[in-house]
């Protein structure tokens, strides 16, 4: 059982598509134990929170941009962008989503908690999604709540790594420079992460399970952070990356892009 779960902000982009920053707080559901939320009843839960959450900001965000451009600042979106097709077009697929939403809420603060509370009994019960948006929440964390955030995700973190979850490999990824400007979200408070030698080393492993752009990107960034380590230490974190590869991560598939986390990237083009 999480002994305590903090309300998860669900991105910096999510909250500027609504236009407000909402946190969900815990309630009596995220302490219900695990032999009381079956894990089939929770997945199917999770999943549906997240689709009603998804198509709301796929909603916002396009329609966020058929205002800008029918208004008088709509000369910052030059070209094709506004045109009355891609217009007509953008409506379309907010028609589209509209009728998706039929069995969800309208209410951006009610799709946010239901989600949180969604994905913390889902993560309870040992779904693999939801333990990885647990790892890759955003949110400020109370001093009393970092370490039970710490040690849900370093069980959620070895259970990811076992059994080959990309997701994972790409959270821990994150390179320095990128964290110290707040790309790590609270994963900042996970014991290692931040170092040169991490980011080295995972992005290492990366690049052996990725091809094309993305491989390059991989090795692009772990070259980056090799600047900052002994030779010792790139030995070390070359060695470690093959053989965690060889255990855990020759049987997944390959990929082109970074694998998503947990929301997927909204845009509203």
């Amino acid at each position: 059982m999480f002994d305590k779960i903090w309300g998860l902000t669900l991105s910096v982009g999510c909250a500027a598509l609504f236009g407000a920053t909402t946190q969900a707080k815990a309630s009596s559901a995220q302490e219900v134990s695990t032999d009381s939320v079956p894990k089939q009843a929770a997945t199917y839960q999770f999943h549906s929170a997240r689709r009603c959450l998804e198509v709301a900001m796929r909603i916002e965000a396009t329609a966020n941009v058929n205002e800008i451009c029918k208004s008088d600042g709509g000369e910052a979106a030059p070209g094709e962008r506004c045109s009355d097709a891609k217009i007509a077009m953008r409506s379309k697929r907010i028609a589209a989503a509209q009728k998706e939403q039929t069995d969800c809420s309208s209410d951006p603060i009610v799709l946010e908690k239901n989600f949180h509370d969604a994905f913390v009994a889902a993560a309870q019960s040992g779904d693999p999604d939801a333990e990885a948006c647990y790892i890759s929440g955003w949110t400020p964390l109370a001093p009393e709540e970092r370490d039970s955030y710490i040690k849900h995700s370093e069980a959620f973190i070895k259970r990811g790594m076992a059994r080959g979850d990309w997701r994972v490999v790409e959270l821990w990824s994150v390179p320095t420079d990128s964290q110290a400007h707040g790309g790590a979200g609270i994963m900042i408070n996970l014991p290692n992460m931040g170092s040169h030698f991490t980011a080295y080393r995972f992005n290492r492993l990366l690049q052996l399970g990725s091809i094309g752009d993305y491989a390059d990107i991989a090795r692009v960034t772990a070259e980056n952070e090799r600047r900052f380590l002994t030779k010792a230490q790139v030995a070390n974190a070359n060695e470690w990356a093959r053989e965690e590869y060889r255990r855990h991560f020759s049987h997944s598939p390959k990929l082109t892009e970074a694998p998503v986390s947990c929301l997927s990237t909204i845009t509203g083009d």
